[in-house]
Protein backbone atom coordinates (compact mmCIF):
# COMPACT_ATOMS: atom_id res chain seq x y z
CA UNK A 1 0.00 0.00 0.00
CA UNK A 2 2.88 2.67 0.82
CA UNK A 3 4.65 2.48 -2.37
CA UNK A 4 1.54 2.75 -4.09
CA UNK A 5 -0.12 5.72 -2.88
CA UNK A 6 4.02 7.58 -2.51
CA UNK A 7 3.95 6.82 1.70
CA UNK A 8 7.22 6.56 3.41
CA UNK A 9 5.26 4.69 6.22
CA UNK A 10 2.22 2.84 6.80
CA UNK A 11 -0.48 5.34 8.10
CA UNK A 12 -1.62 2.25 10.25
CA UNK A 13 1.16 1.56 12.25
CA UNK A 14 1.57 3.25 15.66
CA UNK A 15 5.58 3.46 15.22
CA UNK A 16 5.08 6.65 13.18
CA UNK A 17 7.73 9.14 13.99
CA UNK A 18 6.33 11.92 15.78
CA UNK A 19 8.07 14.50 12.90
CA UNK A 20 5.56 12.15 10.06
CA UNK A 21 2.64 13.19 12.09
CA UNK A 22 0.08 16.04 11.09
CA UNK A 23 -0.47 17.93 14.12
CA UNK A 24 -4.01 19.92 13.04
CA UNK A 25 -4.30 23.72 15.21
CA UNK A 26 -6.49 22.12 17.88
CA UNK A 27 -3.64 19.83 18.87
CA UNK A 28 -1.21 22.57 18.60
CA UNK A 29 -3.92 24.67 20.99
CA UNK A 30 -3.92 21.67 23.25
CA UNK A 31 0.25 20.97 23.24
CA UNK A 32 0.08 25.19 24.22
CA UNK A 33 -2.06 24.70 27.07
CA UNK A 34 -0.22 22.22 28.96
CA UNK A 35 3.25 23.61 28.08
CA UNK A 36 2.16 27.14 29.41
CA UNK A 37 -0.76 26.98 31.75
CA UNK A 38 -0.63 23.30 33.31
CA UNK A 39 3.17 22.49 33.98
CA UNK A 40 3.25 25.64 36.28
CA UNK A 41 0.88 23.46 38.51
CA UNK A 42 1.62 20.08 38.01
CA UNK A 43 -1.17 17.84 37.05
CA UNK A 44 -2.66 15.24 34.71
CA UNK A 45 -4.50 15.58 31.18
CA UNK A 46 -7.07 13.34 29.99
CA UNK A 47 -6.78 12.79 26.14
CA UNK A 48 -10.53 11.28 25.45
CA UNK A 49 -12.26 11.09 21.95
CA UNK A 50 -13.63 8.38 19.09
CA UNK A 51 -11.49 5.82 17.61
CA UNK A 52 -9.31 7.21 14.95
CA UNK A 53 -9.49 10.77 15.96
CA UNK A 54 -5.71 11.02 16.85
CA UNK A 55 -5.68 10.25 20.99
CA UNK A 56 -2.57 8.43 20.48
CA UNK A 57 -0.72 10.19 18.13
CA UNK A 58 -1.60 13.12 20.32
CA UNK A 59 -0.24 11.74 23.49
CA UNK A 60 2.76 10.69 21.22
CA UNK A 61 3.31 14.27 20.73
CA UNK A 62 3.08 15.93 23.99
CA UNK A 63 4.46 13.69 25.63
CA UNK A 64 7.84 13.84 23.19
CA UNK A 65 7.76 18.01 23.70
CA UNK A 66 7.10 16.95 27.76
CA UNK A 67 9.90 14.85 27.89
CA UNK A 68 11.85 18.72 26.81
CA UNK A 69 11.21 20.42 29.69
CA UNK A 70 14.04 20.30 32.23
CA UNK A 71 13.41 19.30 35.43
CA UNK A 72 10.10 17.59 34.14
CA UNK A 73 8.92 13.87 34.91
CA UNK A 74 6.36 13.09 32.35
CA UNK A 75 4.47 9.83 32.32
CA UNK A 76 1.27 8.12 30.29
CA UNK A 77 -0.75 4.97 31.61
CA UNK A 78 -3.35 3.21 29.82
CA UNK A 79 -5.69 0.90 31.57
CA UNK A 80 -5.59 -2.53 29.41
CA UNK A 81 -9.06 -2.93 29.59
CA UNK A 82 -9.56 -0.10 27.16
CA UNK A 83 -7.38 -1.96 24.72
CA UNK A 84 -9.89 -3.43 21.81
CA UNK A 85 -8.30 -5.14 18.55
CA UNK A 86 -5.08 -3.66 19.64
CA UNK A 87 -6.08 -0.02 19.60
CA UNK A 88 -6.36 2.16 22.67
CA UNK A 89 -9.01 3.78 23.63
CA UNK A 90 -7.96 5.90 26.18
CA UNK A 91 -4.50 7.29 27.69
CA UNK A 92 -3.21 10.01 29.64
CA UNK A 93 -0.52 11.93 30.57
CA UNK A 94 1.07 13.40 34.07
CA UNK A 95 3.63 15.43 34.70
CA UNK A 96 4.85 16.97 37.64
CA UNK A 97 7.91 19.27 38.50
CA UNK A 98 10.53 17.41 39.80
CA UNK A 99 11.55 21.13 42.04
CA UNK A 100 8.18 21.69 43.39
CA UNK A 101 7.33 17.86 45.31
Amino acid sequence: MTPFFGLKWNPFNSDIPTAALYVSPPMENFIWRIENNHIQEGGFAMIVGDPGTGKSCLLRLLSQKLNQVQGLTVGTFTHPQNKIRGQDKGSCVFFQDKGSR
